[in-house]
């Protein structure tokens, strides 16, 4: 399966309203841009991230069919280890099973109390998570 992530604006001005970003994004400046979208050949899980300061990227939210989780916690990236090695950039990475996977483990790890609808994400997508 083939699972992607995409950019959700800069952290600041949009963690805290995560749950209202659907489409569009707050720059720092106040106006609005437009959120990624899953590209047709990426049918497993769309994540998520926001940028920090420096290009330092984080996963907030992780979505299948009908299920969308916005973390409490985000989970710093690690292209290596969540993303076939691959950085952000203007076209949502792409990336296999394992590093999805990885991803998922991580964000559980992270936010224990949102754990079971990660823990879902995974079940429906066939990805094991258990530690």
């Amino acid at each position: 399966m083939i699972h992607s992530i995409g950019y959700l604006g800069p952290f600041a001005p949009n963690f805290d309203d995560l749950h209202k970003i659907t489409i569009q994004y707050t720059k720092h400046d106040g106006t609005l841009g437009n959120c990624d979208e899953q590209s047709d050949n990426a049918s497993g899980i769309f994540f998520g991230y926001l940028e920090k300061p420096n290009r330092n990227f984080f996963a907030v939210r992780a979505q299948y069919g009908e299920v969308l989780v916005d973390l409490a916690n985000p989970v710093e990236l690690n292209p290596r280890r969540h993303m076939d090695g691959k950085r952000p950039g203007p076209k949502p990475p792409q990336f296999g099973d394992e590093c999805a996977a990885n991803l998922l483990r991580d964000m559980i790890s992270a936010n224990a109390s949102q754990a079971d609808a990660l823990s879902a994400i995974a079940a429906n997508t066939g990805l094991t998570v258990a530690t």
